[in-house]
């Protein structure tokens, strides 16, 4: 974060399992909050509307090894079982991923924006607009997501066991992320 001629934004992605990575011994959310405190960062917050549609992603790409597409791609959708058994700790785990960040972010003072990947899946350049003003970013053009969603058919059709997931998810505080 020191100063770079004309570059007016600099980042890098930081997933949440990466906070507890040891560093010189120490986990990175020990220094990098504090760090991040001193210096002003600005964090650009991604979260998942639908939980579900993230551990099906993340199934999809173990099985394909993609995990991004580009707009003019095309993938094949693979079929993918969920383990039905963990699937509620699962979605939890997620939930408490994005509240310890939320919290993190807020004890630390970090000016923050929340977009969520729903937002730019649907590549709408009011979303990107709002970040690149956020972050202080000029752009002379219409900014746009070159990626698309990797999965682009129904749950239904990408979840072997998506009677088995319904069943598992229906009655729960989850039972959105189905529809």
């Amino acid at each position: 974060y020191e100063p770079r001629g004309d570059l007016r934004a600099l980042g890098f992605r930081l997933r949440y399992g990466q906070l507890g990575v040891k560093w010189a011994g120490v986990p990175l959310a020990a220094w990098l909050f504090p760090y991040a405190a001193a210096k002003r960062v600005r964090v650009v917050h991604l979260l998942r509307r639908n939980h579900l549609d993230f551990l099906v992603s993340r199934a999809v790409a173990t099985v394909t090894g993609l995990r991004h597409a580009r707009s003019d791609e095309e993938v094949e959708n693979p079929r993918v079982t969920i383990d039905t058994e963990t699937l509620v700790g699962q979605i939890e785990r997620c939930v408490s991923h994005e509240t310890l960040m939320k919290r993190a972010v807020s004890a630390f003072r970090l000016p923050a924006v929340e977009i969520t990947y729903e937002e730019l899946a649907a590549s709408t350049p009011a979303t990107y607009r709002r970040v690149l003003e956020f972050i202080g970013a000029r752009v002379d053009h219409e900014p746009r997501w070159g990626m698309r969603k990797v999965i682009d058919t129904p749950r239904s059709d990408v979840i072997e066991n998506y009677a088995g997931v319904r069943e598992v998810l229906g009655g729960t505080r989850y039972a959105s992320f189905l529809d």
